[in-house]
């Protein structure tokens, strides 16, 4: 986890010493996990959009910070899982008001349930509480600062531990595949001088 945190660091100041134009917003979004029969989750937290030299530049950085509730379902297991995703995505804009999105995600997990038995809500031997995926879309600028957000995730691995053991135990693999369809608004943006 230190060593994420780290990365992350590292590229948010590194982006700090080129960007020219910075953009807070918020967004909220529902997800559809491909895994099992999948049922519907939800989505919600902020964003940082950083553009490279100028305002309109096509090429930009977004770092997200969201809460994330997915839900899964094989016949009569249900499974909820609660994290933190940390998704950092490069953003090229075919069109100003359509961009095209591509990036890793960091997932931390809070808790998991399967048919009510908690599993990571303490530490587990061999628990994989951290996941990484790689996360792809485009998102829609509409008028007032609105947008659409449209993308598909994928982590790679599985979680390690009593959860797959539970979940290999009553026939299925558990591994979280993901649509999701948002929305959400930016704000007024803030010019920052470059620094050479």
């Amino acid at each position: 986890m230190k060593k994420i945190l780290f990365v992350i660091g590292i590229l948010t100041t590194s982006v700090s010493f080129c960007q020219t134009t910075v953009r807070f917003g918020v967004l909220a979004d529902a997800n559809y996990s491909g895994s099992g029969m999948g049922t519907i989750g939800l989505d919600a937290g902020g964003l940082i959009e950083s553009s490279f030299n100028r305002p309109d530049s096509k090429l930009r950085l977004q770092l997200e910070a969201r809460y994330s509730q997915i839900n899964n379902r094989y016949e009569d297991l249900r499974i909820r899982t609660q994290q933190i995703d940390i998704p950092l995505l490069a953003k090229y804009f075919i069109f100003p008001s359509l961009s095209v999105n591509a990036g890793p995600v960091f997932n931390f997990n809070l808790s998991t349930q399967a048919n009510g038995l908690k599993f990571y809500s303490r530490p587990i031997d061999n628990s994989n509480h951290v996941q990484t995926d790689l996360a792809a879309g485009f998102t829609y600028y509409l008028k007032h600062r609105l947008f659409i957000d449209f993308r598909y995730s994928n982590i790679f691995g599985r979680y390690e531990g009593s959860l797959n053991k539970y979940a290999l135990q009553n026939g299925f693999q558990y591994k979280i595949n993901t649509i999701q369809i948002g929305v959400g608004i930016r704000f007024a943006p803030i010019i920052t001088d470059f620094i050479e």
